[in-house]
C-alpha cells in the first residue's frame, strides 16, 4: 500500500505568514486543512522543543518522518509579501527530480481551476539553505512544499476564505494522481 505523510508548516510556537485577509496564519489555516487529510496521509507537525534553533527542528521532523517509507511527502503552506499585488500559486521541489516538478506544475493547474488562483513558476531547490531546502533536501521520500496562495493578496484570499476542506479535497486528488494512476 502506498503511503503519503503531510507536513503542517510551521508550528504552534511559530506559525509563519500572517493574512489579515483569511485572518489566520499558515499554522492554523493548514492544520485545519490537515485535519482533513488524516484519512489519506499521516499528519506531522515540526516539534516545539524549546532552545533550539529552526533549522534543529526541522532535523528532528525529517528524522521522525524518515522512519517511515513514504511514497510521497507534502509541506502545507502559504506564501505573503510585503507588496499585497503579489499572487499566484507555486510549488518547491528538488531540483532534478522529474516526477515531483511534474506533481509541482499539476499542483499550479488545479489551483487555477479549482480556485482561480494564477499560476506561478515552481521553484527548484539546490541546496539545504534555500527556504524550504533543508526539509526537502533531508526527506527521504518525494517531497513538494506547496505555497497555494499569497495570504498577504486580498484576491488570493478571496478564493481561500473558509475553503480549507475543499483545499484538503484538492491535495486528495493530487496524490491519487501521483500514487495512483
Amino acid at each position: 500500500m502506498k503511503k503519503v505523510a503531510i507536513i503542517i508548516g510551521h508550528r504552534s510556537g511559530n506559525k509563519g505568514a500572517k493574512s489579515e485577509w483569511l485572518g489566520t496564519n499558515e499554522y492554523d489555516y493548514m492544520k485545519a486543512v490537515a485535519l482533513h487529510l488524516k484519512d489519506v496521509a499521516d499528519v506531522y507537525e515540526r516539534p516545539n522543543t524549546p532552545f533550539v534553533t529552526e533549522a534543529y527542528r526541522i532535523k528532528q521532523l525529517t528524522n521522525k518522518v524518515n522512519k517511515k517509507s513514504y511514497d510521497l511527502v507534502l509541506s502545507l503552506h502559504f506564501n505573503a509579501f510585503k507588496d499585497d499585488n503579489a499572487h499566484g500559486s507555486t510549488a518547491l521541489h528538488y531540483v532534478t527530480n522529474k516526477r515531483t516538478k511534474r506533481l509541482g506544475q499539476r499542483f499550479t493547474q488545479l489551483i487555477n481551476l479549482w480556485f482561480g488562483v494564477a499560476q506561478r513558476d515552481l521553484i527548484p531547490i539546490t541546496s539545504k539553505y534555500q527556504r524550504g531546502g533543508a526539509l526537502i533536501m533531508n526527506i527521504n521520500a518525494p517531497a513538494l512544499l506547496l505555497e497555494p496562495f499569497f495570504g498577504s493578496n486580498p484576491a488570493d484570499c478571496v478564493n481561500f476564505y473558509d475553503a480549507e476542506e475543499k483545499y484538503a479535497e484538492l491535495i486528495k486528488e493530487l496524490i491519487c494522481e501521483y500514487l495512483y494512476l
